[in-house]
């Protein structure tokens, strides 16, 4: 779906959405989602992230971006716990994360990704100690 040049997709609280006419993330974190970190409703963090997307892998319980360090290598480090973004393979934004992940790749240019900052989220095989479960993603081409 492309939309005043923003292609953006997102999932809120797992569901999936459309993307909104504004190039906003999703309604639940709106504006917020630049600032870093936005309280739910829920009352769990989600943070969000420039990813300069390294590789983009389709597993039978989840698809997964690997983002290339902030710090500049391709590993996580103990300050930036967090390298692997997924979700669920099981949920309908799977696919079009995976698109979206893939054509930021391609075009070389960041993609934006809100996730949940509790591994307890984390879908199968994403591990604790570095994935994060991605509420939602946008790529301006």
């Amino acid at each position: 779906m492309v939309k005043s040049s923003v292609l953006a997709v997102a999932l809120a609280l797992g569901s999936a959405t459309g993307a909104a006419s504004q190039p906003q993330v999703s309604g639940s974190v709106g504006s917020q989602a630049s600032q870093g970190t936005d309280q739910t409703s829920q009352g769990t963090p989600q943070s969000s992230r420039a990813c300069a997307v390294l590789d983009v892998s389709v597993f039978t319980d989840r698809v997964h971006v690997w983002c290339e360090s902030e710090h500049g290598g391709g590993n996580p480090s103990d300050t930036e716990p967090a390298d692997y973004f997924a979700v669920s393979t099981g949920s309908p934004f799977a696919p079009i994360f995976a698109t979206v992940a893939t054509a930021a790749q391609q075009a070389r240019k960041p993609l934006t990704i809100v996730f949940w900052s509790d591994p307890a989220r984390n879908p199968l095989g994403c591990q604790m100690s570095d994935c994060r479960a991605v509420v939602a993603a946008r790529f301006i081409p």
